[in-house]
């Protein structure tokens, strides 16, 4: 029975993420902001966004990824949901880390997509869509598309992609399904990306 509810509860946080990511939403007003983009495209990946005050509260906007809510920390700020840093430096450019956790859409939508064909982010995590190309040795993040570099970890089989100069990974977490407990794919994506201020 513990099994069952666990499941239950998987399946309903996995619907509510997915139809939560697929809600449009108008871009956020801001009262106040700063506007950032990426320099060096060899090793960050391609990004812009705004960073401020919206309806009173600390967000940030990246146009494909969507709004991110924040508290300031003593090196910037940190997303609500703890899965994402932006480091505020003396020279006015800032560095954001992220690590997004991602399902392979083929669990709850098996008729529309392939196995391993589309990841996407689970709710409260940066809304992100990952598609991997991995026997072309090449992934799409959102219009993107990057070549990457394959190893096997030997202990557990998990297999991580790196981008060929660094701007991110994937990893591919093995799948502990059994016979009477269906499990998704699980995927994280990982990356630092520094932004200068456009002035």
């Amino acid at each position: 029975m513990k099994k069952f509810l666990k499941l239950i509860m998987l399946v309903a946080l996995m619907t509510c993420t997915v139809f939560a990511g697929s809600q449009k939403y108008k871009k956020p007003e801001f009262t106040s902001f700063k506007e950032y983009k990426v320099v060096d495209t060899v090793h960050n990946i391609p990004m812009s966004l705004k960073l401020g005050i919206s309806e009173g509260k600390d967000l940030l906007y990246i146009p494909g990824y969507g709004r991110i809510f924040l508290e300031k920390t003593d090196y910037g700020y940190r997303d609500i949901n703890n899965n994402m840093d932006v480091f505020v430096k003396n020279n006015g450019s800032i560095e954001i880390k992220a690590n997004v956790t991602m399902i392979d859409l083929n669990f709850m939508y098996p008729d529309k997509y392939k196995k391993g064909e589309f990841y996407h982010s689970l709710s409260g995590f940066l809304h992100s869509h990952v598609y991997p190309m991995v026997e072309e040795n090449k992934i799409k993040i959102g219009e993107d598309t990057f070549n990457v570099r394959k190893s096997v970890n030997d202990f557990d089989k998990s297999v991580i992609y790196k981008e060929e100069n660094g701007k991110f990974t994937v990893l591919y977490l093995p799948n502990w399904s059994r016979d009477n407990l269906s499990l998704p794919d699980l995927a994280e994506f990982k990356f630092t990306v520094n932004l200068e201020e456009v002035k």
